[in-house]
């Protein structure tokens, strides 16, 4: 068990810094998802975390250990891969056990290792097989079982599941949490997913270009972003964003001139069947498409203030092509020139009254 601590780290590669000042907190026993984009220097944080790139300045802490020179093998860390990096000359037995060969482990203890995490990962029928005769969940569990046996403080996985298909990653997700709270020691798991992010961690750290944008409970990260780039990146569709400009018209004179865009998910908008009862922001919208996904419908629509996205959880809308809408005004969230978050206390904008459709109701 560790806490793991990052403090003023920064990882430069020539002239490219990828990592700039970075403090980074992961608590003993936790399931910490990172994510973001491409290039966000999720993958480099896990890596310098397990000693496999050196920091450029700053300190990392395993529990109560400065780590910055030691070796990798020494910081009780083991790290699952996105290939699994199996040996395919050598059986599940080889391969799981090779690692305590090499810490020269005696026979019948190996054996009695190997045998009781095999059990735990379901593979005791295929220890004598070798890689290319398994499925890619199996040999994801070899994988697994390989970094287990060791019993480590700390769990890496770098997108451990993207190699996977779209059902196999939700069986093995849920394999990994529940092995998650059978072991209770510190996971950290990196993902370009966010759905994996969602689902699997008890914490998400959102990064950004070196930058951590928002660490928080996944739920918390999804009802109260830090930001702009949080609230569109967190959610399936993404929050809708407009510019204030975009909504001239539409609402009264803007009290807060820190608000520069407003922020809404695509859940909360609500598409009028009656009359408008809901005080908020009433637009008329043209439909543009429709996408049935079973329990919920997707609608791009139009409008004056631009194109935006709608999630409705009731039957689709069928052989229409002109809707009208109402966004909550206690579902609307608010941000600067820079894309940060401002937080109000009430409406920041003046009240236009109850208008005709197309502009505000109070």
């Amino acid at each position: 068990m560790a806490k793991i601590q990052l403090k003023n780290v920064s990882k430069v590669y020539g002239n490219n810094k990828v990592m700039d000042d970075m403090n980074l907190e992961i608590q003993d026993g936790s399931f910490t998802v990172l994510v973001g984009p491409s290039g966000c220097g999720k993958s480099t944080t896990l890596r310098l975390i397990a000693g496999l790139e050196e920091v450029t300045s700053g300190e990392i802490w395993i529990g109560n250990h400065l780590v910055n020179e030691v070796a990798p093998g020494k910081r009780g860390i083991s790290m699952v891969f996105q290939n699994y990096a199996l040996y395919p000359t050598m059986t599940v037995q080889g391969n799981i056990e090779f690692g305590l060969e090499n810490m020269k482990i005696p026979k019948a203890e190996r054996k009695k290792m190997v045998d009781e995490i095999v059990e735990i990962v379901d593979l005791t029928e295929y220890l004598d097989k070798k890689p290319q005769n398994l499925s890619g969940g199996q040999r994801q569990r070899v994988a697994l079982a390989r970094a287990m046996v060791k019993k480590p403080n700390v769990f890496i996985f770098d997108e451990p599941l993207s190699n996977l298909d779209a059902k196999l990653r939700g069986q093995m997700r849920t394999e990994l949490i529940q092995l998650h709270k059978r072991l209770g020691t510190t996971f950290i798991y990196v993902t370009h997913d966010q759905v994996e992010a969602m689902s699997m961690g008890d914490e998400i750290v959102i990064l950004n270009k070196g930058h951590i944008m928002q660490q928080a409970a996944p739920m918390e990260v999804y009802h109260n972003p830090a930001n702009q780039f949080v609230a569109q990146f967190i959610g399936t569709p993404a929050m809708n964003v407009i510019s204030i400009a975009m909504l001239e018209g539409k609402l009264g004179k803007i009290i807060d001139e820190r608000i520069f865009y407003i922020g809404f998910r695509p859940e909360h908008v609500e598409i009028q069947t009656a009359e408008e009862t809901t005080s908020g922001i009433h637009l008329p919208c043209e439909l543009l498409t429709i996408e049935t996904l079973g329990s919920e419908t997707l609608y791009l629509v139009n409008s004056d203030a631009g194109q935006f996205q709608v999630k409705s959880f009731n039957n689709p809308l069928m052989n229409t092509e002109k809707i009208h809408v109402t966004i909550p005004f206690d579902k609307l969230y608010y941000f600067d020139t820079q894309g940060n978050r401002v937080y109000v206390d009430e409406l920041p904008f003046e009240s236009m009254g109850k208008e005709v459709r197309g502009e505000v109701l109070i």
